[in-house]
Order: structure tokens, then C-alpha cells, then sequence
């Protein structure tokens, strides 16, 4: 993997948790950085092709709210 280059691709490299605050402290670090979240890997499991219960995706979801206020205008006087 060493020779591969690529702007757009790079191997992420693996990290052991040492624990929640590891955990917490690494993932506040990524979100300064600009980064969207982490993927979190059980150890225990294999390997499987496409979709994986072992992983598990650690992000912030951002939610807005919006309120709608639709106001009537005044009826015209006829003239």
C-alpha cells in the first residue's frame, strides 16, 4: 500500500481505544479538523464483504428546524 498514491484516497490508519476518554478526546480532535465523524470496528469480528454489523459510524447530526408563517394579505378595498 505504501506505493499507492492518490489525491482523493488515503488508508486511514488503526487505532486501538484505550477507553471512553480516548474515544471522546479522538473524536472532538477529527471534528476541530473539519471531519464529518469516525468509524468505530469491533475487533471480534471477520471480515465480510459489503455491508458489516461490525462497524459502526460515530457522528454529529445536525439538526434544523424551520417555521413556516404564512400570512394572508389584507382584503383590497374596491374603489
Amino acid at each position: 500500500m505504501a506505493q499507492f498514491q492518490s489525491k482523493f484516497i488515503e488508508v486511514a490508519p488503526k487505532l486501538v481505544c484505550a477507553g471512553m476518554p480516548h474515544l471522546e478526546r479522538f473524536f472532538q480532535d477529527i471534528m476541530d479538523q473539519g471531519g464529518e465523524g469516525i468509524i468505530l470496528r469491533d475487533p471480534s469480528c471477520k471480515y465480510e464483504h459489503g455491508r458489516s454489523h461490525g462497524y459502526l459510524k460515530h457522528k454529529v447530526v445536525q439538526l434544523s428546524y424551520f417555521i413556516f408563517l404564512f400570512v394572508r394579505p389584507p382584503p383590497q378595498n374596491p374603489s
